[in-house]
């Protein structure tokens, strides 16, 4: 749920998109969230071979909800549809002490959710399946090095430009009020020298969630969605953005 809950929409707009899209098909369950300016979706294996493919949206609220109530570590957790609701069950275990033991289940948790009715966007289309330019950076060292930059932008300029070159991104910031800065690190990048700006929030959220080092992103030009991998089959889109030269 974390994955994937922070991308969905929080402006007055399109309701489907304010919920997190939850598919179950082909032995996988996706969990799916957009605002329209960034995408999120992690896909788990699941035995489905006695379900029917299934599409549903499931409000923030309850996600959030049932995320805080469940503990770790969990025996199984249990996704139950009905034609307007989704139940969720989850049993948290105690490990065993000794080795050879029986893990004990200590509690049961249900958590119930009314389904978010409407169309949810063609997510599909959005993800990139090519790419001209592959960077891949240390997770921590990135965010440290956006974070810094980003703090002279505003609410008006909020844009970072990152420029890549064989070994190294620079990522530079400007605005009236604030001034510029700019930092640079090592990272492994394929392609030729470019250019690509982000909202700088986007992008840390998505590293906030990262889980994995280092972390790749890969994108075709500086018009064209970047994917930030976070982790085995956790992919994170977001638009860029348009910043003068």
């Amino acid at each position: 749920v974390h994955r994937t809950i922070f991308a969905a929409a929080k402006e007055q707009g399109r309701y489907a998109m304010h919920g997190v899209l939850i598919e179950l098909a082909e032995d996988a369950i996706k969990f799916v969230a957009t605002d329209g300016r960034r995408l999120a979706l992690t896909k788990s294996p699941l035995d489905t071979r006695s379900m029917p493919p299934r599409r549903a949206i499931v409000p923030t609220k309850g996600l959030s909800l049932f995320s805080r109530v469940v503990r770790e570590p969990l025996a199984n957790v249990e996704i139950q549809f009905s034609e307007n609701q989704m139940a969720l069950k989850a049993r948290s275990v105690v490990l065993p002490e000794k080795e050879g033991g029986e893990p004990r289940v200590t509690e049961e948790i249900e958590a119930f959710a009314r389904l978010i009715e409407g169309e949810f966007p063609k997510y599909a289309t959005v993800i990139p399946n090519s790419s001209e330019n592959t960077v891949e950076a240390e997770a921590d060292l990135l965010t440290r090095k956006l974070r810094l930059v980003a703090n002279v932008t505003s609410a008006e300029t909020r844009a970072v430009k990152l420029s890549f070159t064989k070994g190294e991104l620079e990522i530079k910031a400007r605005s009236p009020a604030r001034g510029e800065a700019s930092a640079r690190l090592p990272v492994d990048f394929k392609g030729k020298a470019v250019d690509i700006a982000f909202n700088p929030d986007f992008v840390l959220d998505g590293l906030k969630n990262c889980e994995m080092t280092p972390v790749r992103l890969e994108f075709k030009d500086r018009q064209s969605p970047g994917k930030f991998k976070l982790g085995e089959d956790y992919h994170y889109v977001v638009m860029p953005i348009t910043v003068e030269t």
